[in-house]
Formats: C-alpha cells, structure tokens, sequence
C-alpha cells in the first residue's frame, strides 16, 4: 500500500506540472509554447482520465490513509468531470466514523517546530481548501463538537483526535474564522 500511495501522489504532482505547461491551472498562462510542451493536448487529456481512474480505485480501498490524502480528493474533485469525489465525500459524512475519517485525511502531515532550545512542538494543520470544497463547516461544526464530547479517549485513533481537535481549536480562533470564511464564499 505504501508504495501504490506514493505513486499515485507522484502521478498527480506530475499532472499538475503538465496541466501547468499547458495553462490548464486557475489563474495561470501557459508556460511552455506547443512544440515545446512533452504531450500533446489529447495526449494530457488521456492521462488525466488514468488519474481519475486511479484515484477513484483508491478511494474504494484506502485514500484516507494517503498522508496527502486532501490534495488527492481536491484534484479528484476539480480535475475529473463525475460527481464521485463529491459522492465518495457524501458517503463518508453519513456517519460519525466516515466524519472523522473526511477530517483525519484532510489533515496535512504535521510540522514540528522548536519553542525553545531542545523543545520540540508540533503542529497540525487542516486543509482548509479541500474541506470547504466538499462541507460546509458551519454545517457540521455542532455535530464535530458533539462527537468530540462523547469520545471514549481509549477507543479513538490518534490521527484522528488530532485531526478533530485541531480543527475545532482551529475554528474556535477568529483568525482561522476569518480564513474559513474566504474559502467558502
């Protein structure tokens, strides 16, 4: 699993760098002119349908467990023309488990940084981006803080009481407020 993960990440990093040689990225021009590009128009177009593909057979057995599984979803969500990613999405907040598992995927892989000499913090971040792309955060906020008040401390999964926690101290901060309100508008 480690290394199909690795590589399907590898796959859209690569895509992302074709489609941008091609000006298929928001807001940006092409930068290579045609001779220069490394595939064709058409060429590009069936590759990205491969990544689709592959994206889609990884959420059937484990795209949450990528640890940049929210750049995945968001790719998939804005690069391929089906409503799946929105569906997949959709599925996993029928219950609490697929609720925290959504959060504990769009968690980036954390940072760790040093308070002072030979203290080291880390820090978790959650993708904002990809979370308001697929739910409304207003909309699920009461049910994440119940779900934070009801869990059992031994029956949950570390990476996802991170990932809850954090979003909720997140949330609770006026700047993080101000943040989440530009990504839903």
């Amino acid at each position: 699993m480690e290394h199909t993960n690795h590589s399907l990440y590898t796959i859209i990093a690569l895509v992302f760098d074709l489609r941008l040689e091609h000006g298929k990225i928001e807001n940006r021009e092409k930068l290579k002119p045609v001779e220069a590009q490394i595939l064709s128009e058409s060429q590009l177009e069936e590759l990205e349908r491969l990544v689709c593909s592959k994206i889609e057979a990884s959420a059937a057995r484990d795209l949450l467990l990528h640890p940049m599984s929210s750049i995945i979803l968001y790719r998939w969500d804005t690069w391929c023309p089906s409503t799946k990613a929105q569906d997949f999405v959709n599925g996993l907040l029928r219950t609490d488990e697929g609720l925290l598992d959504f959060i504990a995927g769009c968690t980036l892989p954390p940072g760790t940084f040093f308070i002072a000499k030979d203290t080291p913090h880390v820090r978790w971040e959650i993708d904002l981006k990809t979370v308001t792309q697929f739910v409304s955060l207003e909309d699920v906020e009461p049910r994440i803080r119940k779900i934070a008040a009801e869990m059992p401390p031994e029956s949950v999964d570390k990476r996802e009481a991170d990932a809850l926690f954090t979003l909720l101290k997140s949330y609770d901060d006026e700047e993080y407020r101000k943040e989440l309100r530009q990504f839903e508008a």
